[in-house]
């Protein structure tokens, strides 16, 4: 229910370009691994399935 840093940043570079400028290229951020995150569903639920497959979280700093 939330959008990736990676998915924001696609909504980011559309908006750019529909608006006649240049988006920061993805490649120059750095690239940070937050790791394994449960999140909220697994937190409600405690939901084994869900522990076993953790999404896996990419930041992107400027």
């Amino acid at each position: 229910h939330h959008w990736t840093a990676l998915g924001a940043y696609y909504a980011y570079a559309s908006f750019m370009e529909k608006t006649g400028r240049q988006p920061v290229a993805l490649e120059s951020y750095e690239q940070i691994d937050i790791g394994d995150f449960l999140g909220s569903s697994y937190k409600k639920t405690l939901n084994d399935s869900l522990k076993k497959n953790p999404d896996h979280i990419i930041a992107y700093k400027p």
